[in-house]
């Protein structure tokens, strides 16, 4: 019962580590990439515009996937020292 809260603990822990590291990655980055200068005298739809960045999703990825596993570790750890 108790690794079950553990569990749930950590989880819930990885996703807020998660999206608020993707939110910080998102307003540092930039929003779009690989696109070329934007012309005014041409229409936006005939115009590269680029695409959107997946970095700061990997980022918030990656935050949730450490948060979430290290968590159990770190309690784990603890438990033994006792």
């Amino acid at each position: 019962m108790q690794a079950a809260g553990f569990g749930a603990f950590a989880g819930m822990a990885g996703g807020y580590v998660g999206s608020s590291e993707a939110n910080l990655s998102g307003k540092l980055l930039p929003y779009r990439i690989g696109g070329s200068i934007i012309d005014p005298n041409k229409p936006i739809l005939l115009q590269n515009i680029g695409v959107k960045n997946p970095c700061p999703a990997y980022a918030g990825e990656a935050a949730a996937g450490a948060a979430s596993g290290s968590i159990p570790l770190i309690i784990d750890k603890l438990n033994k020292e006792q």
